[in-house]
């Protein structure tokens, strides 16, 4: 997934400010790029992912998407050991800046 947060007085904020999480596997990581192993990573279930921004002043803003992941069909390696399959997504998008608290 890949996110970048933008403020007024801040401009672009550091990689550093932006917190990914799932609303039922908790923490995904932070910076502008998390890479998940969908299969692996997460749950099976349907996902709140979220990004969070946070400025230098503490206030936050959120983007949210909603992912479906299924149970993983079983496959084999070289070893004849069974093992989820690997399937890797991204996610780009874009989300509108909101006002500040003086409106701008």
């Amino acid at each position: 997934m890949e996110a970048t947060a933008h403020d007024t007085e801040d401009g672009r904020l550091d990689p550093s400010a932006i917190q990914w999480t799932s609303d039922i596997d908790g923490n995904l990581g932070t910076g502008e790029f998390v890479m998940l192993y969908p299969q692996i990573d997460l749950e099976p279930g349907v996902h709140r992912l979220t990004a969070t921004a946070t400025d230098s002043t503490g206030l936050t803003d959120t983007a949210e998407l909603t992912w479906t992941n299924l149970a993983p069909p079983p496959s084999s390696n070289s070893a004849g050991t069974t093992r989820p399959a690997e399937v890797i997504w991204n996610c780009v998008g874009s989300r509108a800046q909101r006002p500040d608290a003086s409106g701008r």
